[in-house]
């Protein structure tokens, strides 16, 4: 069974795989979900970080420190759920999976997509998918 673990970075996130024998697809689940995910995150991010600050609330200006911190501190909570109100889990789809170029040596794979909006705002994206030494996919994101 997979696993999908994503990290703090906006950036970065690892999804934990079943086979460790080949690169990662562009359009494996597991991958562009993580790839969604990132994206998510980053677009809430700004949203969060540009409506805290027009709220006055400048000590925690991170999203996802925020979504931890909220059960300690209430003030986040609206900020929190404002970010996921404007970008919610699904607002945009990947289509158009391309793999630009598979690394058999360095277990990576280079891809490219189309990101799209529910508003039919569309963005040409990258991302990489890399098998790590112990077993799990790393995947970064480029173009945001």
């Amino acid at each position: 069974m997979n696993r999908l673990k994503m990290g703090l970075g906006l950036t970065v996130a690892l999804a934990l795989t079943g086979c460790g024998t080949s690169p990662p697809e562009c359009s494996d689940g597991d991958v562009t979900d993580t790839v969604k995910s990132i994206v998510i995150n980053k677009f809430r991010q700004a949203e969060y970080a540009k409506y805290a600050a027009r709220q006055g609330i400048y000590d925690e200006l991170n999203y996802e420190r925020a979504v931890l911190a909220q059960d300690e501190n209430e003030l986040l909570t609206p900020l929190v759920e404002h970010a996921e109100g404007v970008y919610p889990d699904d607002f945009l789809d990947l289509e158009a999976v391309r793999t630009q170029s598979v690394n058999e040596q360095s277990m990576q794979t280079s891809c490219a997509a189309m990101l799209t909006r529910d508003n039919g705002n569309q963005m040409n994206i990258t991302y990489s998918a890399q098998v790590t030494d112990d077993g799990e996919v790393w995947i970064e994101v480029y173009g945001l």
